[in-house]
């Protein structure tokens, strides 16, 4: 299955929940478990976790998506630095 859809607000904005922490271990060396805490409501900081199970390659799928992003952001000038001409 691939989602291809993120939920948005009115305005096209993508609904985010800001990740805080996380950790990573193996359920008896046959998935990969994963739980990640996020900030669910602001401005009142109020923590949530989520747990995902995911098969050796999905963690590595999940990870070589997640690296190419960032590397994409990464390289390219942020807005705020500006141009000057």
């Amino acid at each position: 299955m691939t989602l291809n859809v993120l939920k948005t607000d009115d305005r096209g904005n993508v609904l985010e929940k800001p990740v805080v922490g996380w950790s990573v271990t193996t359920d008896r060396g046959v998935t990969v478990d994963a739980a990640f805490e996020y900030e669910d409501s602001a401005p009142a900081v109020h923590t949530e976790t989520i747990q995902l199970g995911l098969t050796p390659q999905q963690a590595l799928q999940l990870a070589k998506a997640l690296t190419d992003i960032a590397k994409g952001i990464l390289r390219v000038p942020s807005e705020s630095q500006g141009s000057s001409g």
